[in-house]
């Protein structure tokens, strides 16, 4: 796969991730806006910290041109740690407000949306 279809894979799995918890918290809506923000709040606690270790090692392979084990895990860990902050900054921010079943099923749904990316970014 040429690089330009690595980065356009990327943002497909990225953007698929995303929309997989934007569409469930639209339907979460139904059960109220504290739900269906607490599952926004979940899933983009791991979106984002994703789309950022995709953005550090995309632009770390066009550099360089090959991804070292170091790259990969010192993003992943940064990764892990930006998750876990957003997560105590989503339960902060939401307070009484925040609704813990919710709140886990955005993480689970964005965890699960990236598989959804084998499907749609595979070559035929």
């Amino acid at each position: 796969m040429s690089r330009d279809g690595w980065g356009s894979s990327l943002l497909a799995t990225i953007g698929l991730q995303a929309a997989v918890v934007i569409i469930a918290g639209l339907f979460a809506a139904l059960g109220g806006k504290q739900i269906s923000v607490s599952l926004i709040a979940g899933g983009m606690a791991v979106v984002v910290p994703n789309a950022l270790l995709a953005f550090y090692l995309w632009s770390k392979a066009r550099v360089a041109r090959a991804l070292s084990a170091t790259a990969f895990m010192v993003g992943e860990s940064l990764k892990l740690g930006a998750t876990v902050a957003l997560l105590f900054i989503a339960t902060r921010v939401l307070g009484q407000a925040a609704v813990w079943p919710a709140l886990v099923a955005g993480v689970f749904l964005a965890l699960k949306g990236q598989w959804l990316a084998v499907w749609f970014t595979r070559d035929s």
